[in-house]
Parts: structure tokens; C-alpha cells; sequence
């Protein structure tokens, strides 16, 4: 593998997320990853660098391949029910069947996510695309396995 390290590219791939993707996989890959009190991970300003500072490159090969297959397996265990339409689609039609229910806070809130919906549908599934275009070429056994143990 030419290039930075497997882990370095899977750095370089988050920190090219917009900022408010970056804070969404922070918290919810942090979830999966991390034994820490929630208010850091619903806090951007402590889940990105903490993140950030896992994905170190530094140390021992073998480690960085357990990092590498810790991240993709919590980060596509996200994003299985948002990298396509049909997805996205289900999700929409289950929110439009609870919009009308619950007080006022809840209909609003419904409605927010609903107004949101479309861009976020076309956002998430151009990510996951963009990571498995990625993790096709990191992933790659014997690519990686010539990584992980070359002098």
C-alpha cells in the first residue's frame, strides 16, 4: 500500500467530512468505541479529538489493524440502514407515520426531521458510498496483509 498507512487514510477520510458529519460519527462510532460518560460524546468539542486521538497511527502494526477493523465495523454497522435510497425512503414513510402523533415538541421535531430528510438522505449515502470506495482499497486482505507485516 503506497501512501500513508491504512489508519492514516481513514483519518484523512473523516477529518474530510463537513463538520457536522464529523460530530454525528464522532458520537455514534464514539458510542461503540468508547467507555466514557455521554456528555463527552454529545460534546463535539471533546468526541472529534477524541476520536481523532484513537485513530493515532503511532505504535505497533498489529495494533493499528485491530484500531482499522474496530472503526470499520462500528462505522458500517451505522451506516447498514443509511447508505441507500430504499433505506432512507423506510425511514421517511416511518416518519411521516408518527408525525401526527405525541404533543406539540414532538410533531415539531418530527416535522424538523422530515424538512431535513431529503439532504440528509443524499449526504449520507454519498458518505457511505465514499467509504466503501475506501474501505475496498484499505480492506483488501492481501494488501493489507502486505502492510501490516512488511520490515
Amino acid at each position: 500500500m503506497s501512501g500513508p498507512g491504512p489508519l492514516t487514510a481513514i483519518k484523512q477520510w473523516f477529518t474530510s467530512q463537513p463538520d457536522d458529519i464529523q460530530r454525528e460519527l464522532a458520537l455514534l462510532v464514539g458510542t461503540q468505541l468508547f467507555d466514557v460518560e455521554p456528555q463527552v460524546l454529545w460534546d463535539p468539542a471533546q468526541s472529534v479529538p477524541l476520536l481523532l486521538d484513537w485513530m493515532d497511527d503511532a505504535g505497533k502494526r498489529y495494533r493499528q489493524v485491530g484500531k482499522m477493523l474496530c472503526f470499520k465495523a462500528c462505522l458500517e454497522n451505522i451506516l447498514r440502514k443509511r447508505d441507500s435510497a430504499e433505506d432512507w425512503a423506510e425511514s421517511e414513510a416511518f416518519l411521516r407515520s408518527v408525525a401526527g402523533e405525541g404533543d406539540g415538541e414532538m410533531q415539531k421535531s418530527t416535522a424538523d426531521m422530515l424538512a431535513k430528510h431529503p439532504a440528509r438522505a443524499k449526504q449520507w449515502i454519498a458518505l457511505s458510498a465514499d467509504w466503501y470506495a475506501l474501505a475496498g482499497k484499505i480492506f483488501d486482505l492481501d494488501q493489507l496483509d502486505r502492510w501490516a507485516f512488511k520490515a
